[in-house]
């Protein structure tokens, strides 16, 4: 009987010690935000042609070395889906997304921004269908 133990606890030793690195559990951040639709103090914000209305809504996540991709979550607390941008580094546009993001590529260590926005282009296709208004959420990365 104790051989057995001492046996099975000397496989699952050996097993752990040969896991892939990349098989760590993934992290989770979450970051809440507040949408303004107007300018004021402390707000900031700024009309993109293509896009639509940037205010406020906000988020920064810190990446980890080693981190290489990343899902984004935002659910506004008003129950509607919602438009957001993702960027990393030099303020290079990675991605626009409705609710939750695609996996995207990301280099680890470098910051990664998350952008809730108001859409306000009827020229081009809103990225959720139809014009929304976020108010209050939470902007989830998995990373």
């Amino acid at each position: 009987m104790k051989k057995a133990l001492v046996l099975s606890l000397g496989l699952v030793l050996a097993l752990s010690l040969l896991a892939p690195a990349g098989a760590a559990k993934r992290r989770t951040a979450e970051e809440r935000y507040e949408f303004s639709p107007l300018a004021g103090p402390g707000v900031s914000g700024w009309f993109d042609s293509t896009y639509g209305i940037f205010f406020g809504g906000a988020a920064e996540f810190p990446t980890h070395k080693g981190e290489r991709a990343v899902t984004i979550s935002v659910t506004d607390d008003s129950g509607r889906a919602v438009a957001a941008a993702v960027w990393q580094e030099a303020g290079d546009l990675e991605a626009t997304f409705c609710g939750t993001s695609p996996r995207l590529r990301i280099k680890g260590g470098a910051p990664l921004q998350v952008q809730v926005f108001m859409e306000a282009t009827p020229v081009n296709a809103p990225v959720c269908g139809a014009p929304e208004l976020p108010t209050t959420g939470t902007i989830t990365a998995r990373f």
